[in-house]
């Protein structure tokens, strides 16, 4: 499994997005299935007491690496901009005139 297939993986769990994003890119289920049996075999992921998969630190490590080395923003792809929380350009008549 090569590094990007993997921090797909890792960014996927982290932000509890869905594998249909690499079903949907031309991987099966069962090979999904395999690279998360692989994430789990390198100590990238873990199961804690409840059965939830969780990013072990050597998981998270991999991510800040991967991310430093490849120049990559840290934002998550899943979180939307949200178009009412960018204030509107002022129009070319609108005079701005500050306080004090």
């Amino acid at each position: 499994m090569d590094e990007q297939l993997t921090y797909q993986l890792l960014k996927i769990m982290k932000h509890n997005g869905n594998v249909w994003e690499l079903i949907s890119g031309g991987y099966e289920f069962g090979q999904v299935a395999f690279f998360l049996d692989t994430l789990k075999q390198e100590h990238y992921i873990a199961l804690d007491e409840t059965g939830k998969t969780l990013i072990t630190p050597d998981g998270e490590a991999f991510l800040f690496r991967f991310e430093e080395n490849n120049h990559i923003k840290r934002y998550s792809k899943w979180v939307l901009p949200r178009s009412e929380m960018w204030s509107k350009p002022a129009g070319s008549s609108f005079i701005y005139i500050p306080k004090g």
